[in-house]
């Protein structure tokens, strides 16, 4: 199925590797140099059918086997454009569902809006949004802040933009523990290996929390800053689905606030409240599947910073720090 979406805005953005303006030339590939190339035809085909002949593209893909990502300048007007093809039909179902029913809720200029979505192709098509990668261009400490206070507020309205579920039940949940476990094991301590084992036998006791739809990849790296507007949007909704709210935040506490308290508690001003002892926990015994489910995912797909954050978050809660 291949289908263009009638809602069109000009600030829009895709996540990409690095970023200096969106939507102006400039930004350089995921592997490391910006690289001009020829879209495959069929990609080629699906952008040209949406918003019309393609002057240029550019690789934008992150450094890993799986990530396709392009900018292309197309059209009569010569707008940049933003394509990506997912490596699963479910991530492509997971972004395309986000967009139609959750990202809306996050207001004008502050989420990507798609243009157009193949099914076939598992690809869709953004405008760009102007602003930077806080990620690649590392802001002022004041900045910073203010980067983490409006994540908060666009994460809670993430979270209260469907209604909440009842959870799931934790076999399955187990069960993809165990896989993970298995694939990363080779990469990982004995001492971590028990410690995931643990953390998943925890989880499973813990008191449930209600799910809520969440982002799924909440990290710095997922957002754009506009310095002259001041004003932060979220991107890459591929792991968008319903789960604890817990889970966006765990790439925050075990990233850009370990050793930074500041960040964390500007980061809760906008979000609305504190965590909840019950949450704190889940927090805590999430990161460690999330990290093992990193290890795994990174191996094979040779992404060695997520293979990193994994190792990093384990690091961590094998000293005892707690968040």
């Amino acid at each position: 199925m291949r289908r263009c979406v009638s809602t069109l805005s000009p600030n829009c953005h895709i996540a990409l590797p690095s970023s200096t303006l969106s939507g102006v030339d400039g930004r350089t590939s995921g592997r490391g140099k910006e690289e001009r190339v020829v879209l495959p035809a069929h990609v080629l085909a699906f952008v040209e059918e949406a918003v019309g002949s393609v002057h240029s593209a550019v690789d934008c893909s992150w450094p890993r086997e799986n990530s396709r990502v392009w900018r292309t300048v197309a059209g009569r007007e010569k707008r940049t454009w933003y394509v990506k093809q997912h490596p699963t039909p479910k991530f492509h179902a997971r972004e395309v569902e986000a967009y139609a029913r959750w990202a809306p809720a996050l207001g004008p200029g502050r989420v990507p809006e798609l243009q157009a979505e193949s099914t076939d192709l598992a690809a869709i098509l953004l405008s760009a949004v102007p602003g930077i990668s806080p990620y690649h261009h590392k802001p002022p400490p004041g900045e910073e802040c203010e980067i983490q206070r409006q994540l908060g507020e666009l994460l809670r309205a993430f979270h209260r933009s469907g209604p909440p579920r009842p959870p799931a039940g934790a076999g399955s949940s187990l069960g993809k523990v165990q896989r993970h476990l298995t694939a990363a094991e080779p990469h990982i301590t004995p001492e971590a290996a028990d410690l995931i084992t643990r953390m998943a036998t925890r989880l499973a006791a813990l008191a449930p929390l209600p799910h809520v739809p969440t982002h799924g990849d909440a990290q710095i790296r997922n957002t754009i800053w506009n310095p002259e507007t001041r004003t932060v949007a979220l991107i890459d909704f591929e792991r968008a689905e319903y789960g604890p709210a817990v889970r966006d935040l765990i790439r925050l506490e075990y990233g850009p606030w370990d050793g930074r308290p500041d960040l964390r508690g500007a980061f809760f001003d906008g979000f609305g409240r504190v965590l909840t002892a019950v949450e704190r926990e889940h927090l805590q015994a999430m990161a460690a599947l999330d990290a093992v489910s990193g290890i795994a995912f990174g191996t094979l797909a040779g992404d060695a910073e997520v293979v990193s954050r994994g190792h990093r978050t384990l690091d961590r809660l094998l000293r005892g720090i707690s968040s």
